[in-house]
């Protein structure tokens, strides 16, 4: 089988030799590519067990801290990370700051939290266009913090959460 080469077509003196052993060749051939696709699919499940755990360390070791140092949108985003093992958590975590800092630099010198929470919502709501989730509520992607911030959609304990710990780490 070494004579296979993954990215093109058979070579036609392999086909050649391989159609002498008449049906029992071709019978063996699918057979080894039952076996190959099942090892693949329990690769590709072993790949996500161990994402999965890896996630799962890291936020742990996270939330052992003291809870009021615990980086909340560190935490949010490695929840988003379980399911999606392509996010770019360190990006995600600048975007919230360049908000943060986008937002801070709005407010008056001597705001209050009320004047601080009238800011953010404007911000977040009438400036940049985030609103609850419109059609499907359940989605996922609706609590996941990343989905959020590009979609500018979200559950309502989400877009609160977001809200809230951006105006917490820029006051």
């Amino acid at each position: 089988m070494r004579d296979i080469a993954p990215d093109a077509p058979p070579k036609p003196e392999l086909v050649e030799a391989l159609q002498a052993d008449g049906a029992d060749g071709a019978a063996v051939l699918r057979e080894q590519a039952r076996r190959l696709e099942q090892q693949a699919t329990r690769l590709r499940e072993l790949a996500v067990a161990v994402h999965q755990k890896r996630v799962q360390t890291e936020l742990a070791k996270l939330l052992r801290g003291k809870e009021d140092a615990i980086d909340l949108v560190h935490a949010a985003l490695l929840i988003a990370l379980l399911d999606n093992d392509d996010l770019d958590v360190h990006a995600y975590r600048k975007e919230v700051e360049r908000m943060a800092r986008e937002l801070a630099a709005t407010f008056p010198r001597d705001a209050d939290e009320k004047a601080k929470l009238a800011a953010l919502n404007k911000y977040l709501f009438a400036e940049r266009g985030f609103h609850g989730s419109r059609s499907d509520y359940y989605q996922r992607s609706n609590s996941y913090l990343n989905a959020v911030i590009d979609d500018r959609e979200g559950i309502p304990i989400t877009l609160s959460y977001s809200t809230w710990s951006s105006v917490g780490a820029s006051a």
